[in-house]
């Protein structure tokens, strides 16, 4: 989940940091271009996209995520239902045997 959340980072943020940094190295005059603002908006809102981006991957591949925000969006939405907590509430032992400090 790591690395997909650090390509999805890489892939929304690299258009508007080549549009800011690079371009402007090989064409200088790059502001006198007709369309620029519509590139820039696009390579703009894709860098804000991640913001986004973000909660649907972790809802996506999170269990614990998710039903901590079915949690949350039941207190706020009456059309969610949430029965109980099955992951936050692990009582597994084992665990605690093998890392007491964390738990």
């Amino acid at each position: 989940m790591v690395i997909l959340i650090s390509a999805l980072f890489a892939l929304c943020w690299l258009p508007l940091l080549i549009l800011i940094n690079v371009i402007p190295e090989f064409y200088p005059n790059i502001n006198s271009w007709g369309y620029i603002l519509y590139l820039w908006w696009f390579a703009h809102g894709l860098a804000m996209l991640h913001s986004i981006v973000n909660p649907v991957i972790y809802f996506i591949r999170n269990a614990r995520f998710r039903e901590g925000f079915c949690y949350f969006s039941s207190k706020l939405l009456p059309c969610v239902a949430f029965k109980e907590f099955r992951l936050l509430t692990d009582n597994n032992t084992s665990r605690r045997s093998v890392f007491p400090i964390f738990l």
